[in-house]
Formats: C-alpha cells, structure tokens, sequence
C-alpha cells in the first residue's frame, strides 16, 4: 500500500526518463553518403538516408548528443521521421554534403520515432567583437 502511495508523488520527469522520454528537441547535421561516428540513417517514408548529426540541442539538460547517438546508432534506421509531406519531400531531396540543416520536432525515445514539424539550412553568423 505504501509503495502505491508513493508512486503517486514521483515527478513526472521519473516516468519519462525509465519509459524511453518524450523531448522537443533541434537536431543539427546534414545528409551524407559515407558512415562514420555521428552519422545516423534516418528512416523517410520508405526510403533510407544517411544524416551526419553535428548537434542536439534540448531544454532537458538530462539530454544530450551523446544520449541521442547511443538511443539510436546501433539500429537500422536509427530514427523514424515522420511529419507532413512537404517536410519530407524536402529532407530526402536535399543533397548529400551540401549544407547544414536544423531538424525541429519532438523525439519519442521508447520508438525512436521523431515528428518533423520544423526543417530550415541553418546558417549562424559569426559573433563579431565589439570593437
């Protein structure tokens, strides 16, 4: 009985971090032909690609690049995008190489399944000086 009692005041946090977790994350990378130690294969519509992940951001300070690599590396597509056509269309055009880009959506870690709701080149600018 103590033990139902208490599971009703653990923070929802606990529940997120032993079911898999649910972020709304920024993925920064670009697609790439070869393999190599950050790249993942992203899973598109039927389709297959290599994305090369540079960053991750998230307000969660719980999660991380290194967090996300691990999740999903190991596994054949490492992560299921899914989101509207469009978005889609756009991400399995782009060419391989050629430019960064900022991958916006929620990441759901218990199925690797990440919903695109945002994909823009992402160009910072160079912090200049103040002199």
């Amino acid at each position: 009985m103590f033990v139902l009692a208490a599971w009703t005041f653990l923070p929802a946090s606990a529940f997120a971090q032993s079911g898999g977790g649910v972020w709304t994350i920024e993925v920064y990378g670009m697609v790439q032909v070869e393999p190599g130690g950050n790249v993942l294969s992203l899973g598109v519509k039927d389709e297959e690609i290599r994305f090369a992940v540079q960053d991750v951001r998230c307000a969660d300070q719980r999660f991380s690049i290194d967090r996300f690599l691990s999740d999903t590396k190991h596994y054949t597509p490492g992560v299921h995008i899914q989101g509207s056509e469009a978005l889609l269309d756009i991400l399995l055009k782009e060419k391989p190489s050629k430019r960064v880009l900022r991958l916006k959506g929620i990441y759901h870690a218990d199925t690797r399944v990440f919903v695109l709701d945002g994909l823009d080149p992402f160009n910072e600018k160079p912090k200049t000086s103040g002199f």
